[in-house]
């Protein structure tokens, strides 16, 4: 039985990057609130750039995983002047 509200919500998610599954849920209940996510990404790989204030955004970096995939990393909106 769900939430009132959860109709919309994805319970799991799978995701594929070349062999590369990342897996993603909304969460179980209504004290569950969206506040980012979290990759290790950098584990066995490479930083090309690390996590820093942009032109474009206030965290931007790229990075290398231990599978040859590139990701590049942002957080939207405004950098602070």
């Amino acid at each position: 039985m769900l939430q009132a509200g959860f109709e919309n919500k994805v319970m799991h998610a799978t995701l594929r990057v070349a062999e590369i599954r990342i897996m993603a849920s909304d969460g179980g209940d209504d004290k569950s609130k969206f506040d980012g996510f979290r990759l290790a990404l950098a584990d066995a790989g490479s930083i090309l750039m690390p996590l820093c204030n942009t032109f474009w955004s206030p965290c931007y970096g790229m990075v290398t995983d231990k599978f040859n995939v590139g990701w590049m990393v942002m957080v939207p909106g405004d950098s602070p002047a």
